[in-house]
């Protein structure tokens, strides 16, 4: 029998950016941080029963770089814009629970994470976690991961793997949603080897896995894109097209990867080549945050 280890788990309800019924918009360039917040979430009395009580979650996408409706909010010129998922998680997390969400939003970047955490608690969530999920740009989301006590991963439904406690050691316990069956089983963390994402040649199926010391490959989560938008797409657009499709599940897995380094063990991150740097618009990417990295380190 095991327990679970881990604060929260962050599950979400899938979200399309054009669904404007759960999506209220910031008010005006003049407002401060907190009124844009208030105007921004504007919750319902169902909403509020929804919060109340409940661990709330705010989570972040990829490559997001929108700013506010300007049919409905003033944009504020020189500032950086953040998408923000917000979801309610009525009942025991422990066992089962539901997801509610409150709000999907754009609201300045920096700033509004914590007046927006502070908020939800005035509101009367029990507490409140931050998490990402696998937007991109303005676009719908499936999957995302949480990490504070113990490593979560999530799908639009439910937890696709957690962290618990099995015979006395760590191990994962994987839902089955996340390869689309409905098999469970928990994965001591001293039988995986090491941690890899394959990634079919046209980009249309990908997932996060892990090999064994048993010579065994376990899916921990399987997706789709949908290749064919590419058409008739140079050799730069797709090199790029595979760096950003899979950006979140690359940091997914370096998450798994951090969980079992810091239980003592020493697994790899495999990645195919499309997503190491001999793709050069990986290399790019790496470049660039390693520059950022520099230039934090220096104190510039």
């Amino acid at each position: 029998m095991w327990s679970r280890v881990g604060r929260s788990v962050l599950p979400t309800a899938r979200c399309s950016w054009a669904a404007r019924a759960t999506r209220r918009q910031l008010s005006s360039s003049n407002d401060d941080i907190k009124t844009q917040i208030a105007n921004g979430l504007d919750f319902t009395a169902r909403d509020l029963g929804w919060a109340k009580g409940a661990h709330c979650v705010v989570s972040t996408g990829q490559y997001f770089t929108g700013t506010p409706d300007p049919e409905t909010t003033t944009v504020l010129e020189g500032t950086d814009y953040e998408r923000y998922v917000v979801c309610a998680l009525d009942g025991d997390l422990r066992e089962e629970y539901v997801v509610n969400q409150l709000a999907d939003i754009v609201l300045p970047a920096g700033p509004s994470l914590p007046e927006l955490e502070d908020y939800l608690l005035v509101a009367g969530a029990r507490s409140v976690s931050v998490g990402e999920v696998d937007s991109l740009g303005a676009g719908p989301w499936k999957y995302g991961f949480f990490s504070e006590t113990g490593y979560h991963v999530f799908s639009d439904a439910t937890a696709v793997s957690q962290v618990v406690l099995e015979n006395g050691g760590a191990a994962f316990a994987l839902s089955g949603a996340g390869d689309g069956s409905t098999e469970q089983q928990v994965v001591p963390f001293s039988r995986i080897q090491d941690v890899g994402i394959a990634v079919s040649d046209d980009l249309s199926a990908r997932s996060i896995f892990f090999t064994t010391h048993d010579d065994d490959v376990i899916t921990v989560l399987a997706d789709a894109f949908d290749s064919d938008i590419l058409g008739a797409a140079d050799s730069d657009a797709i090199d790029a097209a595979a760096m950003t499709t899979t950006e979140w599940m690359v940091k997914a897995s370096g998450g798994f990867v951090l969980e079992l380094r810091r239980a003592g063990l020493t697994p790899r991150l495999i990645l195919p080549s499309v997503l190491t740097e001999s793709n050069p618009a990986v290399a790019k990417r790496n470049q660039m945050w390693r520059a950022l990295r520099a230039a934090s380190s220096n104190g510039k």
